[in-house]
This record gives structure tokens, C-alpha cells and sequence, in this order.
């Protein structure tokens, strides 16, 4: 046994972090890199949310933020060329993973952890055959990377991160309109998010052949090399032929980051790019009967099966603005959440009724319940955000650390069923300690609870959900040279006043360069 599975599985982990927290160094700032970020080495923030000896949620953010620390861990990747502090994937994974580096920074890391957000970024770029700058991870996915890149320059007035950013975006947006764009029917091919296993797609994918080294027969990228497969597989790129909801989202995204951030007649193309690709999504992918969006369109067969991540990333952009009603009230989410893909399919729904779900296909995984969430609390729907918010909360409390996937009855920790290398249906694990679970749910707390908004030369709060958190207590949450508290006092859903440091003023909003603590307090009113 090696020491990380030792912490893991003997919860000495969460003393290690505690110790981290409490007994890190006392300076206002840590050291800075070459672009001047500042890597905070006080306290980690810690939440209270009432007065009473189990404060539920302030455990479980607690815990989010210790399960983050624990996984920044030596890496060498992409543009690091030795090993370096990273925010990796999990407790059970070996790096940060182009989706996942994208979305805990995006969540959290670039907010808690800076300098280790920046290199983590870093190391999910690489240089091509040609010795361009492109991003790595599944081809099909990986531009989400894009809109972290931006968003991390934007907080920290990194402009040398977000010009890296830009030219990887385009040339890994170019090669995809190469490869992977159906220029008759307006979608980009390819998987969707995350699903890179064989459990998120019909049973035509499950045909992967067999285990002869290299990537597991249960990863979908195995289907294109089957030779049976081969009269059905798309003729150019790289042969999926699928065309997913969330995946031409997020190449949706892509385009409008592109076109905000260009000039003349760049601008121009990206923003013609971006409406015809949202008019596609719309017009093949809506189904108007269901009033729902579909999860695929595929020349072998459309799947109308619900997928959480795609209709997050539509509720999330303004490609359903038109549909955001109805995509709300259609969805289908279980006792444990919205699940990643519903239904799932029959040859993993095994065992008695509601025992077995397909890894990818039934069960929840928490980074996308909490990303169906904020997309819901944008459109005005509280109380959907609160039941998955509440759901992720009770079961953090539970296990006294973040998981990856649950189940979707029972709400218990849970794998799902997928095939292994040897042909057979395995019960997989929820892997430990895992990130993105950890900085979805910290992102729930700071950004949606709180209101968090870092942009330009300031940074402000506008607390939402008042009335459900009338004795909210952030302390030490570390920007740039600031300790910042936040407390929210009195009760009803109301803002009476505001204060900062003790004078009444307007709005929460502080200055980029202020230094030192920053108390915040928010008076209620019923």
C-alpha cells in the first residue's frame, strides 16, 4: 500500500488537511509567479451556516475544500516540462484530465489556488505534429478548456495565459471544423461530454472488440476499430458518428469566446459561426413533440434519451433561451439528482428492479448534478438548484469526503455497471476523493450562494437564495492580498444594508488592489 491510498482509505487525509488549514504560514500572500499571481497561504476558507452543533453544509464545504488541497499533487504534462503542483483529477486518477483540469479551475482552483490553477491549465496544451499550440484531452471535449483559460486571465488580469488560450482555441477549433463538421446538417461528430465509456451510448457502441493492450474495451474511442464497425462509422475525422447535444455546446461556447474576444472581421465569422451552430442545435436536436432536447442525432439511429451535462450547457449559454421553460420542467431527476444520462440501458439495468444502472447511463455524478443546478438557479428555478444543492450536501456530510458517481435510488456511493477488459459486466467503483465533485460544490457555496463575481478591477457579492441562509459566515476566502469574510445577519430574504468594514455603502463590491481583512456584513429584513 502506498501512502496516498494509506490517507485515502484510513481518512487520515482529512487530519492532514485540517493541519494544512490551520498551520499554514501567517503571511497576507504567498510567493508569485511571472505574471505576478499571488498563491494565498493563510487559511482556506471555512463556512457556517447556523448556530447549532451540526451545521451540515459547512461540514460538507469544508470537506470540498480539504478533498481539493489533498489532490494538488506533483505533475508533468503538456507545457511543464518537469514536475510541478497540480490540481489533478482525484485520489484515484494520475492527472488533472483535460475536462476535469477545465472545470475545477473553472469552479474553484483558479479562485483558491492561482498559481496552481495557471500550471494545471498549462499542462493540458501541447504542440502538434506541426508545432502548433493545441489543447489535449479527447478531441471531442477538449475545447471547454477554452472558456477556463479566458476566465482564469479575466480574474487575474493574466493576459499572457488568455493569449496562450486563444491560439490553442483556434487551432483545436480549426482542426475540428476539419475533421469532425457536417457541413449539410451544421453539427460537429464526436462523443459527448465526459462519456468517454461505453455506457452512455446505445448498444450499437458497446461493440469494442476485444482487450489487446492500451485503452480498455469499455472506452468508446475502441468502437472505430472494430473492423464490423467500419460500414457504419463516419468517412472522415476520426469516425464516431454521433453528433451529442453537449458536445456541440460546448463548441457553441468555444465560438462566441472567440468572437467577444476579437476584432473586425474575425469577429464577424466567429459570430456568424456561433448563431448558424446555435440554429442547428435547435433545429435538430429540439424535439418539439417531447419538448425536450434530444441527447444525439446519429445516421444510425437518433437517441432521445435525457442528457444532464447537454442541457445544462444550453441552459447555461442562450442556445435555449427559447426553451429554457420547458427543458426545466421535462427533466427527469431522481432521488439523487439529475443523472448524468436517463434512461439507462437495459443490458446494465440487471439484478432487481432499480439495483443496476450503466456507469455512464442512470447514476449521478455530482460535477454534473451541480453544473444542472447553477444552470437552473440562472433561469430563476431555486428550488431545483436547492434539491440537488441539499442532495450533494447530505451525502458529502455522509461519507465525509467527495465521491464520484451515486446511485441514483439509494443515493448511496456507486460505480454502475460497465463491461471490463475481459467481456464482462462489472460493478465499477465511485472513485475517492474526487475534484470535481469537490469544486462543483465550492463553486455552488461561492458563486451561486454568495454570488461571487471577480471581473475587470473588482470584486463583488450578491448573495441569492437569502432567505434559505440567514446565518451564512464565510471566513478567510483568500483573492489576490485580501482575507475576505462574508456574513449574512438578522433574518427574512431581504437586504436591509450592507457593510463593508463597518461603513454602510451601496453594493459589496471591493477593489482588485485593496490589502489586508475585508469584512462584508449583509443586514436581512423580513
Amino acid at each position: 500500500m502506498n501512502f496516498l491510498q494509506f490517507l485515502s482509505q484510513s481518512r487520515l487525509w482529512l487530519f492532514s488537511i485540517a493541519v494544512f488549514a490551520v498551520f499554514g504560514c501567517s503571511s497576507p500572500s504567498g510567493p508569485k509567479d511571472s505574471v505576478g499571481l499571488s498563491t494565498p497561504s493563510y487559511p482556506l476558507p471555512t463556512l457556517k451556516t447556523n448556530d447549532t452543533e451540526v451545521d451540515t453544509a459547512a461540514m460538507a464545504f469544508n470537506i470540498a475544500v480539504g478533498n481539493l488541497v489533498s489532490n494538488i499533487r506533483p505533475y508533468k504534462g503538456g507545457l511543464l516540462n518537469e514536475e510541478t503542483p497540480c490540481l489533478l483529477a482525484g485520489m484515484d486518477y494520475y492527472g488533472p484530465w483535460s475536462r476535469d483540469a477545465a472545470y475545477n479551475c473553472m469552479n474553484a482552483g483558479s479562485l483558491l489556488f492561482p498559481d496552481i490553477a495557471r500550471k494545471t491549465l498549462l499542462s493540458q496544451m501541447k504542440k502538434d505534429e506541426k508545432g502548433r499550440l493545441v489543447f489535449a484531452g479527447e478531441y471531442w471535449d477538449n475545447n471547454i478548456l477554452g472558456y477556463t483559460f479566458r476566465q482564469h486571465a479575466t480574474m487575474h488580469n493574466d493576459d499572457s495565459l488568455w493569449m496562450l488560450g486563444k491560439v490553442a482555441l483556434k487551432n483545436t477549433l480549426a482542426d475540428r471544423e476539419r475533421d469532425e463538421f457536417d457541413s449539410v446538417l451544421g453539427l460537429f461528430r464526436g462523443a459527448s461530454y465526459f462519456n468517454d465509456g461505453i455506457s452512455g451510448y446505445p448498444d450499437l457502441y458497446a461493440r469494442t472488440g476485444k482487450y489487446e493492450g492500451g485503452q480498455w474495451v469499455s472506452n468508446i474511442k475502441k468502437w472505430v476499430e472494430l473492423p464490423e464497425n467500419a460500414p457504419i462509422k463516419a468517412k472522415k475525422g476520426f469516425g464516431l458518428p454521433m453528433m451529442c447535444l453537449s458536445t456541440n455546446a460546448i463548441y457553441y461556447q468555444a465560438y462566441r469566446l472567440l468572437a467577444e474576444n476579437s476584432d473586425g472581421e474575425s469577429r464577424k465569422e466567429y459570430s456568424k459561426k456561433a448563431d448558424a451552430l446555435k440554429a442547428a442545435i435547435n433545429r435538430h436536436l429540439w424535439n418539439a413533440t417531447k419538448k425536450q432536447y434530444k441527447y444525439f442525432i446519429d445516421p444510425n439511429g437518433d437517441s432521445e434519451a435525457q442528457e444532464a451535462m447537454g442541457l445544462a450547457m444550453v441552459l447555461q449559454t442562450d442556445i435555449a433561451d427559447e426553451h429554457a421553460k420547458d427543458v426545466m420542467q421535462n427533466a427527469y431527476i431522481t432521488a439523487a439528482g439529475m443523472p448524468c444520462l436517463w434512461p439507462s440501458y437495459s443490458r446494465y439495468t440487471i439484478g432487481k428492479a432499480g439495483e443496476h444502472y450503466g456507469r455512464h447511463s442512470g447514476t449521478v455524478w455530482a460535477h454534473v448534478q451541480a453544473t444542472w443546478a447553477r444552470a437552473t438557479l440562472k433561469h430563476k428555478r431555486p428550488d431545483l438548484f436547492l434539491f440537488e444543492y441539499t442532495t450533494l450536501t447530505n451525502e458529502i456530510f455522509r461519507d465525509k469526503q467527495c465521491l464520484e458517481i451515486y446511485h441514483p435510488i439509494t443515493t448511496l456511493p456507486y460505480g454502475g455497471m460497465q463491461e471490463d477488459n475481459d467481456g464482462k459486466m462489472s460493478l465499477w467503483k465511485s472513485a475517492t476523493v474526487q475534484t470535481w465533485t469537490a469544486s462543483a460544490y465550492v463553486g455552488m457555496v461561492l458563486t451561486d450562494i454568495l454570488g461571487l463575481r471577480i471581473d475587470g478591477d473588482s470584486i463583488a457579492f450578491g448573495p441569492t437564495l437569502i432567505g434559505h441562509f440567514p446565518h451564512l459566515r464565510l471566513q478567510n476566502l483568500c483573492i489576490a492580498a485580501m482575507q475576505i469574510d462574508v456574513e449574512m445577519i438578522g433574518s427574512g430574504k431581504q437586504i436591509e444594508s450592507i457593510s463593508l468594514n463597518g461603513a454602510i455603502v451601496p453594493e459589496a463590491k471591493l477593489n482588485k488592489l485593496a490589502t489586508g481583512k475585508q469584512k462584508i456584513i449583509f443586514k436581512l429584513k423580513l
